[in-house]
């Protein structure tokens, strides 16, 4: 089992919404001695690594390895062997020089890999930070390596430069023992610092159950400080169909990685009826990432609301409804219902449109056993429905022309029997009864998509061939030579 132990070791987070700067980055793919890297030996951890001794192998390039598990990518990567012997020795890769910049967040990326398969002391790995300025090199870290490891790649770590702002530095990574250990891309890479604030969600205004909204809309939205520095001051707007935007400033502190909810003093004006699109934006002095501060939402404001109160019967998975409009595109339907349950449903619509609410049952007896009811409001005005004396109304109850876009005033009626359809839930073939000569039928999925209908007529009865279609919900529309219209919700099994 792979055991690493880290002593002082700082972690660095690479935010890619900053803008971020390679300083070196190398994957070793050309010998050592042709770069800006140096490698040598010490016999003490105080030593400047720069006279190594020369009985001593220092790192080395192993060229055309694309096989060896010490190579991550490319074909080389820098390795250094093992002894057989245990040695107080240290085997030294040292960077070219740089500056780590000011205001900003630098670390160092690597990727190692280390093996032994004999009995050894713990493998040391050793990263030291020499200032050029000082003349002198310190422990920046110290990572133990668990003895018995087997062919270890497995992550990218990271050494944070942050306590060498400003400095000219080398960097070196020291290895002990007598493991095998190879080191492969390391890179140094500096992330600006910088205020970023990220809007991350509209709370409100939303598309709501109720069907109107009104001229005083709360505008909520959630921010979060995806920057390095804490913030206490910013503005933020919004703007509704790509109208004036409304600028508020808000003078609250947000600390870094933190969100603050916050709601516009100013309220939306959602009163007309129709589609609305809100932008929104945050703004901060000296962002860093102006990607992340603009939201969209859309946001349908109805003005007509079909409310339905439903009591089923005993008999489970036999009723259903269904809402469709003038060109039998599904509005609305609640599936398969309970037995034995009361609901209550709104249904937000535009009232231009014309409509039909048709209530099933497959067994045939309406809702009946033991009887329900049913109440259809308009706009809060009741248009249709039955009481528990009048709930055994056959296969389908219907109430259509609901809307002003019908031109005539609501009917409410029981279909007649007429036209029959069966079996219902279907599996293979539907059967239609007592159908006009010149009809049409086309069926419809809830989502009001048009499906191809596969029809037989014959003296007696008319089938549809349902076979092909997908389990789920469908409407059945028939139109006769005179325009009147007969409608079935068959679910398909």
């Amino acid at each position: 089992m792979k055991q690493i132990i880290t002593l002082t070791l700082s972690l660095f987070v690479c935010l890619s919404s900053f803008s971020q700067n390679t300083i070196f980055s190398t994957g070793f793919e050309i010998p050592i001695d042709q770069t800006d890297w140096t490698t040598g030996m010490s016999l003490s951890i105080q030593e400047a690594p720069f006279d190594y001794p020369g009985d001593l192998d220092p790192w080395e390039m192993w060229d055309n390895t694309s096989q060896a598990p010490y190579v991550r990518s490319g074909n080389s990567a820098a390795f250094i062997g093992g002894t057989l012997i245990l040695e107080d020795k240290y085997d030294w890769l040292v960077s070219p020089e740089f500056l780590v910049p000011t205001d900003s967040n630098t670390a160092i990326n690597y990727w190692m890999w280390y093996y032994s398969s004999t009995p050894s002391n713990w493998t040391w790995l050793y990263i030291m930070v020499y200032d050029v300025s000082e003349g002198t090199w310190e422990i920046g870290e110290l990572v133990l390596y668990e003895e018995d490891a087997y062919l270890y790649y497995d992550q990218e770590y990271s050494f944070n430069l942050s306590p060498w702002e400003g400095k000219d530095i080398k960097v070196a990574f020291v290895k002990r023992g007598t493991y095998q250990f190879a080191m492969d891309d390391i890179s140094c890479i500096s992330v600006n610092n910088g205020n970023d604030l990220a809007l991350t969600e509209i709370q409100a205004p939303t598309n709501q159950n109720g069907c109107t909204l009104t001229a005083n809309e709360d505008v909520k939205i959630t921010i979060e400080n995806t920057g390095t520095t804490v913030i206490s001051s910013f503005d933020v707007k919004y703007s509704i169909n790509n109208g004036l935007f409304v600028t508020e400033t808000v003078s609250e502190q947000i600390n870094i990685g933190e969100t603050l909810s916050y709601t516009f003093i100013e309220k939306a004006d959602l009163s007309a009826f129709g589609d609305y699109t809100i932008d929104v934006e945050v703004n901060v002095q000296d962002d860093q990432n102006s990607s992340n501060d603009l939201l969209t939402t859309n946001i349908k404001s109805k003005d007509a609301e079909i409310l339905i109160e439903l009591k089923t019967d005993a008999f489970p998975d036999d009723n259903s409804w269904v809402i469709v409009d003038e060109n039998n595109t599904v509005i609305a339907t609640n599936g398969v219902l309970a037995k034995e349950t009361l609901y209550y449903d709104i249904i937000c619509l535009m009232s231009t449109g014309c409509y039909t609410f048709t209530l099933v049952d497959t067994f045939g007896d309406g809702i009946s056993a033991p009887p329900g009811f049913l109440n259809v409001y308009y706009n809060g005005n009741l248009v249709g429905g039955f009481d528990e004396n009048q709930s055994n109304f056959g296969s389908e109850f219907i109430i259509d022309l609901l809307g002003d876009g019908c031109g005539v005033a609501d009917v409410n009626s029981v279909s007649q029997e007429m036209v029959k359809a069966y079996p219902n839930p279907v599996s293979d073939f539907l059967f239609l009864e007592n159908l006009e000569e010149g009809h049409s039928i086309q069926i419809f999925d809830i989502l009001g998509r048009e499906y191809p209908s596969k029809v037989n007529r014959s003296a007696n009865n008319t089938t549809v061939d349902f076979s092909n279609l997908q389990t789920g919900l469908y409407l059945v529309k028939i139109t006769s030579q005179n325009n009147s219209n007969d409608s079935f919700l068959i679910q398909k099994r």
